[in-house]
């Protein structure tokens, strides 16, 4: 930062001496890259590279910026309130005082002293920020941030002939992945893979150090060598999932004609809910449909189940839907007895430990629509146990992100038909029976089950 007093010419670097391994991205963005991934290991200065060219571009265009964390609230640990090798805190350092019109804390944001507004945002909040027009996007920590972040801004960026960056440390062959593969094919994008060998910040004694107090092997390869294939450490269900699309079990296939039709969802009000369709099959079931969205209260979401035009046999409703929630008098569970009377059930209370298992016995005896379940399936890729970063372990608990809903539907659904289980017919599960009259009646064990849940439905 320097200030030619005489002329009141001020030079703007961001705060930042750059590195060299940081130079490539930041010429790239001077140069007007409209499309910039930079795939970096943890600690290597992504965050504050990004912010330092945001600060540079601020003051040629005017306009709104945003720097986009998961969440809110990471946004403000990670970077509003962050301090610097140096001592100093990030967003002071990245934009000082003579620059600063105007610091708002509570929405952290910051109005520069040519008209340019900065703000850190979360991708939790997006609707919040909808009807507004940044002219860049960084979304840092893009492969465990929610994907439709990028999705509601697209239209907003290309509007605008704006640019957008994609900066993070992998999380297997997940949308992060995707994104990567998207700009090596695209004319004019910017994009770098940097492991620690590249940077040479961190040292082989600096992993013999994570080793030693209790990091993962698959995370050090994951954090510190930037491997998107080693295994997606903390994830519930990533190796289910990557075990399916090795199996060819993710198709273009939609159900049955005859389908038994089962639907488990997981509900809450200002909140994503997510409903999961199930058909039950010889040995397994064929997931064939998946919605999500937020805000919907019980009637809206009555109405787009039957949109949906599926059969339906069985709706499954998680146990605090006997609550009254949706603002309403009635309960979930009523509203939902009133339109779709003897089908629904509430799925008992367990245990989260529990239902995991359900998840990971029942996803591997699954066929899964690739394209109408697409979102379920970036949500069950999602899927984690919360990394304590002091502690260096993983809880026993699920983070609570924007994959949560999705994931706990179909863990409610998996607590469901686990019971339900149909083995595969054999050969040797054919028995006869012999009626009074005499004459023979082949049939086999699976018929029997049928027959026993179908006289159970009809009790019930």
């Amino acid at each position: 930062m320097a200030e030619a007093l005489a002329s009141r010419q001020i030079v703007v670097d961001g705060g930042l001496t750059p590195r060299p391994y940081q130079l490539p991205y930041i010429r790239a963005m001077e140069g007007g890259c409209k499309f910039a991934v930079w795939v970096m290991h943890r600690r290597g200065g992504k965050d504050r590279t990004a912010l330092a060219q945001t600060a540079m571009a601020a003051f040629r265009r005017r306009g709104l910026y945003w720097h986009c964390l998961p969440t809110q609230r990471q946004g403000r640990k990670a970077v509003w309130d962050n301090i610097t090798s140096e001592g100093q805190n990030l967003i002071s350092q990245t934009f000082p005082p003579l620059l600063v019109k105007r610091r708002i804390e509570d929405e952290m944001k910051i109005e520069l002293c040519n008209g340019s507004i900065v703000q850190i945002v979360g991708a939790d909040t997006f609707n919040a920020n909808i009807g507004a027009s940044p002219l860049h996007i960084t979304f840092s920590e893009w492969a465990v941030t929610d994907p439709r972040a990028y999705d509601y801004t697209r239209p907003i960026l290309r509007e605008n002939k704006g640019s957008v960056s994609f900066i993070y440390t992998p999380r297997g062959y997940n949308h992060g992945w995707d994104i990567l593969q998207i700009a090596k094919g695209l004319s004019g994008a910017f994009w770098a893979v940097m492991p620690i060998t590249h940077t040479g910040v961190l040292t082989a004694e600096d992993m013999a150090l994570e080793r030693k107090v209790g990091m993962p092997e698959e995370m050090i390869a994951q954090e510190y060598y930037v491997d998107f294939s080693a295994a997606n450490v903390g994830a519930i269900l990533g190796k289910h999932i990557s075990a399916l699309e090795r199996d060819g079990k993710l198709v273009d296939e939609g159900r049955s004609a005859d389908a038994h039709v089962i639907v488990s969802c997981d509900l809450g009000y200002r909140d994503a809910a997510a409903f999961w369709w199930w058909e039950a099959r010889h040995g397994g079931w064929h997931l064939f449909d998946y919605d999500e969205a937020t805000g919907l209260d019980a009637g809206e979401w009555i109405t787009r189940i039957k949109e949906r035009g599926h059969p339906l046999h069985e709706l499954h409703l998680p146990h605090d839907a006997k609550a009254r929630t949706f603002q309403s008098k009635h309960s979930v569970i009523e509203q939902f007895m009133q339109a779709f009377p003897t089908l629904c059930h509430v799925v008992p209370q367990a245990k989260i430990g529990d239902r995991i298992n359900a998840a990971r016995w029942v996803l591997p005896r699954c066929t899964i629509n690739r394209t109408t379940c697409a979102r379920g399936l970036e949500v069950l890729r999602a899927w984690s146990f919360k990394y304590d970063e002091e502690r260096k372990v993983f809880s026993a608990e699920p983070d609570h992100n924007w994959a949560s809903h999705g994931a706990d539907a179909f863990s409610y659904g998996a607590q469901v038909v686990r019971e339900l289980a149909v083995p595969q017919p054999s050969p040797q599960d054919h028995v006869a029976a012999t009626m009074t009259d005499g004459r023979v009646y082949p049939f086999t064990l699976h018929d029997l089950w049928e027959e026993r849940q179908r006289r159970s439905r009809l009790i019930a």
